[in-house]
């Protein structure tokens, strides 16, 4: 049985009101959502597979993060948040905020955003 083991997602709180999930589990696979409440679509998603590179770097930039954590909270433009498990029980969260001077974090979230791309076209040419 797999474990989730981060979750990651992404606001959009100006023009395209939209919210995207990532999901990490245990075995490297990503379950990645995308909705729109602008548009008023339905919650699109896909299983995505992260390599054992990427899957590492995600874990190194995420203790890297805890280390020198500096949290700005958001509620407007653009913001992130960050909820760690193990065993299925939260060890670390950030709530949704900005992460622009948090380069771990700005890496953990190009790395999935690239998985990702492919799928978000896919989907927003379905609308």
């Amino acid at each position: 049985m797999k474990n989730k083991v981060l979750k990651v997602k992404y606001y959009n709180w100006n023009g395209l009101k939209e919210e995207k999930e990532w999901i990490i589990y245990d075995d490297m696979s990503v379950d990645f959502s995308i909705e729109s409440y602008l548009t008023n679509a339905e919650k699109k998603s896909t299983t995505l597979l992260l390599n054992k590179s990427e899957y590492e770097k995600i874990f190194n930039e995420i203790n890297i993060s805890r280390e020198n954590e500096t949290f700005i909270a958001g509620n407007d433009g653009n913001g992130w948040s960050f909820t760690e498990y193990k065993n299925n029980i939260v060890v670390w969260k950030m709530d949704p905020g900005y992460i622009d001077s948090n380069e771990p974090l700005k890496n953990i979230t190009n790395i999935l955003q690239s998985k990702s791309r492919e799928f978000e076209i896919k989907a927003s040419l379905n609308d």
